[in-house]
């Protein structure tokens, strides 16, 4: 014991015993081995899912993956600028330079001048030397209006529906195309696209009523982008263009 009452020999952690020089371990006789302290992962902990189970299956329990991104929204339709019609071709009032350009008031004028033409004349001569002596009473007029209109629709249907184009108008460079830009009009809309010359079977109102209804078409398609008359909206959108 020291003078002072502390004995280090009861108290190894203070240090050594009075006299004695420190003990050292000596190099690498204490040094840790490596791994051998390493942390062990917790077994108890969750585990990340082995697999992404498919898209609409319910998650493991107590497993849940973040849920997918929002898909981006959709570009909003963008119309062109001829949107189609509805009836099954162009729209009334936009110009569809795929089917050609429009056919201008006086060609079309001067080609119908020149199909009545080619109508009449025949017509004429079998009426007036064939037909009309051989009937008498207003049965003769009568047969005569009919077969007029008979045989001016069946020209114009046929011609459309065969070729696309009456004599006039190719005589012109003209042609009338169907709603869907087919290059010859079907019989149905061919028909409905001269239905108006049914007023030529009226006798003698009936050449004042045609020639307005010619007038009023003149005027239609004079107005429209597409020189569309009205018996062409009537057809589902027939047009006329340059051949």
């Amino acid at each position: 014991m020291t003078s002072g009452g502390y004995d280090p020999s009861n108290h190894p952690q203070a240090g050594q015993p009075y006299g004695q020089s420190p003990q050292y371990p000596q190099p690498g006789q204490y040094a840790p081995q490596p791994g051998r302290y390493a942390p062990q992962p917790d077994p108890y902990a969750p585990q990340p899912p082995q697999y992404a189970p498919p898209t609409g299956q319910p998650q493991p329990y107590g497993q849940q993956t973040p849920p997918a991104p929002p898909a981006p929204p959709a570009p909003r339709y963008q119309q062109t600028v001829f949107p189609e019609a509805q009836y099954g071709g162009q729209q009334y009032g936009h110009y569809q330079p795929a089917f050609g350009v429009p056919g201008n008031l006086w060609p079309r004028f001067a080609a119908r001048l020149i199909d009545n033409l080619i109508i009449a004349l025949p017509l004429a001569l079998l009426l007036n030397f064939v037909l009309m002596p051989n009937l008498t009473g207003l049965t003769g007029p009568a047969v005569s209006y009919a077969i007029i209109f008979a045989v001016t629709l069946v020209y114009y249907v046929l011609m459309e529906w065969k070729t696309g184009a009456t004599l006039g108008k190719k005589i012109l460079g003209l042609k009338v195309v169907a709603p869907d830009g087919a290059p010859t009009v079907p019989p149905l809309l061919s028909l409905k696209r001269n239905i108006f010359l049914a007023v030529l079977i009226v006798p003698c109102v009936g050449w004042v009523a045609g020639a307005a209804l010619m007038l009023y078409t003149a005027a239609t398609l004079d107005k429209d982008p597409n020189r569309q008359g009205w018996n062409d909206k009537l057809a589902g959108g027939t047009q006329v263009v340059a051949a």
